[in-house]
């Protein structure tokens, strides 16, 4: 937060503390978004070697 008063981007302790609050929040839903892109992911990449599988399983019959 001291950051904040040294860039002059608050005069208050309150308007610290707020986008401190706001930054906080922020960062974390980047990072819960990012989870979930990470899941999709791998889901994704099971997904495509089932389909793999099931293609080379067709040609072979």
């Amino acid at each position: 937060m001291i950051e904040y008063f040294d860039d002059k981007r608050v005069d208050t302790l309150k308007e610290a503390l707020n986008i401190y609050e706001n930054e906080k929040r922020h960062n974390d839903s980047i990072n819960e978004m990012r989870k979930h892109e990470a899941a999709q992911k791998k889901r994704h990449k099971e997904e495509l070697a089932r389909l793999k599988k099931l293609q080379k399983t067709i040609k072979d019959d």
